[in-house]
């Protein structure tokens, strides 16, 4: 059935309108701290989560503390003039802008932490780049997916050994132990244990496009736009990406294409109400503005996106979730 789904998802992507991300530009207070942080700051954050708050009109509000690294991957999650901001945060104040009922509040963690923070009480969701597996959809709730992107191979530009996909076995790179890479890489191996990726753990993959250029490691596999925008981020005039059409990196990671919001299994009715307030914003175009805003005119730069995939994507993880139980 995955399988049949995943040709499924390469014809609704190669026919999907361009669109994409969401990003608001309004000002949140944001608090730094997470599940490694201050206990009297988790315990005071998950009390008033708990309480609400009222408004001046008497009307109670549902605190939501949203938990994000605030470091990467950019475009999507970085710092700008000391705030946080990024497709993912702009994402997320334009659908809560829509929901009155909530006051949603930030704090930063490690990446690790903000799926330990979300089982403990401290956080209500979390914000990041995230992609769906079958484990993390064991735990929590999955909002829509809000961005479909396109994959590119960093490598030196002398290097002539990789021009696929298929070339990857034989040669290094480097992935945090928590992330998606780390895992696809792990059941990669196991299904090739004669064809094998060498890989090395670390503790910020943010800085692996430099491992690339310095040359510790032969390559990284990430979002096209992630590794664009890193690589003029540092400067680094040594390298190119190698485009991949999304037919192969679907079959490659046999995976979901795409991020999405990850939410507490005690608030069912948070991911309804953000899952309304997304479609509304993609049908009025709010989300083509903030695509072309921080990922840029170019159609290579943009997620591809529609209501078609949205609903793909829902009846993947349904069956993928079905198929555990």
């Amino acid at each position: 059935m995955k399988n049949n789904i995943l040709k499924k998802a390469v014809a609704v992507l190669v026919a999907g309108t361009m669109a994409v991300s969401l990003a608001a530009c309004g000002n949140a207070d944001q608090s730094t701290g997470g599940a490694q942080g201050s206990t009297t700051q988790e315990s005071a954050a998950q009390s008033d989560a708990a309480q609400g708050s009222a408004t001046s009109d008497n009307t109670e509000k549902t605190k939501i503390i949203v938990a994000t690294t605030g470091t990467g991957p950019s475009p999507f999650i970085f710092q700008g003039d000391g705030n946080l901001d990024g497709y993912d945060i702009a994402v997320i104040k334009e659908i809560f802008s829509r929901l009155p009922q909530y006051e949603l509040e930030f704090q930063t963690t490690e990446f690790a932490s903000i799926f330990t923070g979300i089982d403990a009480g401290y956080y209500q969701m979390g914000v990041n780049n995230i992609s769906y597996n079958k484990e993390r959809g064991e735990k929590y709730l999955f909002s829509d997916v809000y961005s479909v992107s396109t994959y590119g191979i960093l490598v030196r530009d002398d290097n002539t050994d990789i021009q696929t996909l298929d070339d990857l076995p034989g040669h290094t790179t480097e992935t945090s132990p928590t992330s998606y890479n780390a895992s696809m890489y792990q059941s990669y191996n196991e299904a090739h244990p004669d064809a094998q990726i060498e890989v090395s753990y670390i503790e910020d993959s943010n800085n692996t496009p430099l491992s690339v250029s310095d040359g510790k490691i032969d390559f990284e596999l990430f979002s096209k736009t992630t590794l664009q925008s890193q690589v003029a981020e540092y400067g680094l005039t040594n390298v190119k990406i190698i485009d991949v059409p999304i037919e192969d990196s679907t079959a490659f990671m046999d995976k979901l294409s795409g991020n999405f919001f990850v939410v507490s299994k005690e608030y069912p009715q948070l991911v309804e109400d953000i899952n309304t307030a997304f479609e509304a914003a993609l049908e009025e175009g709010r989300i083509l503005e903030i695509s072309k805003q921080y990922l840029g005119d170019d159609a290579d730069n943009n997620t591809i996106l529609n209501k078609e995939y949205i609903e793909f994507a829902k009846e993947y993880i349904a069956n993928d979730q079905a198929a555990t139980n």
